[in-house]
């Protein structure tokens, strides 16, 4: 069976999948939103960023940070980006975070704490600056997808720092005040059409009790996103475990009907011609309990 700790891998592999890291930094990054996604895949898989070309995913950085002994902390996905139109080597940090329901704190402090150690981190260290040359400051941009709640579903909130007059009309340099954003997004349980992303994201990351080769048909045909064998396994590993999860009633807490479920769930499965092996995978149960429900399956019709 697909453990948690083996799911949140998943959504890692499929945050770092060229196509869903272009897409989420045109359309919430406006550094981005006049590049194609090939160039856009280019500027955070580039050569100067010793990552290899021609690999389906995009390398992430060193996700622990210990930062002045504030205390460790992990992020899901760290990458370094070039900006359009620019000489520099790195032009901002960017953190990506998946989780599959919501924790008891805020998320909101918590992403602003994570974009905050990504700033302090900066500092004697590379890519950053030393001593005073704080004009060297990256700009650091956190992409957060969580489950919320069916009352934040489809939520897309975004904080940035921005300039207010209060007094004199004097502007201040942009570059010298946007320096964090935090975006997150709260997927749906269903697609509505009217916001290509956030569908996109949900069909990934929101979509409950629906199978893994029903988003991946969606994926290219309503967005034209046809994928590698290795993407394409990965979303299905995910799917399929959010499927299972949704079929055992566990987020209703209806644990009690797990057997029935499980049977139940198998029955899909089989209907589907999904072979033996991969509902094994997915759901634990002993190939010989899956080929006697498979029999008993047969032998009623």
């Amino acid at each position: 069976m697909i453990k948690n700790v083996d799911y949140d891998a998943l959504c890692k592999r499929v945050l770092c999948q060229k196509w869903v890291l272009a897409r989420l930094l045109k359309t919430y990054l406006e550094e981005y939103e006049d590049c194609t996604l090939n160039e856009i895949i280019q500027l955070i898989q580039d050569p100067q960023l010793d990552v290899c070309d021609d690999f389906d995913f995009i390398e992430t950085r060193n996700t622990e940070d210990n930062t002045g002994g504030y205390g460790r902390i992990y992020f899901d996905v760290l990458l370094y980006a070039r900006l359009p139109n620019s000489n520099q080597k790195i032009g901002m940090i960017i953190n990506l975070e998946a989780q599959s329901y919501e924790p008891s704190y805020p998320i909101l402090k918590r992403g602003i704490y994570y974009l905050s150690r990504l700033i302090a981190a900066q500092k004697g260290k590379s890519p950053g600056f030393r001593k005073s040359e704080y004009g060297e400051l990256k700009k650091v941009v956190g992409i957060w997808i969580y489950n919320q709640g069916v009352k934040k579903q489809g939520m897309v909130n975004v904080y940035e720092i921005t300039e207010e007059i209060k007094g004199k009309e004097i502007h201040l340099g942009k570059e010298d005040y946007d320096l964090m954003k935090l975006v997150i997004l709260s997927p749906k349980e269903e697609t509505d059409g009217k916001d290509e992303m956030m569908d996109i994201v949900s069909l990934l990351f929101g979509n409950k009790g629906v199978l893994a080769k029903d988003t991946l048909f969606r994926l290219e045909k309503e967005y034209g996103i046809v994928m590698t064998r290795e993407e394409s396994e990965d979303i299905e590993k995910m799917c399929n475990w959010s499927v299972y999860k949704y079929q055992q009633g566990y987020e209703d807490g209806c644990k009690a009907t797990y057997e029935n479920s499980q049977r139940d769930f198998i029955i899909k499965m089989l209907k589907k011609s999904m072979s033996v092996e991969i509902i094994e995978e997915i759901t634990g149960a002993s190939l010989v309990e899956i080929e006697k429900i498979s029999s008993q399956l047969q032998l009623s019709h």
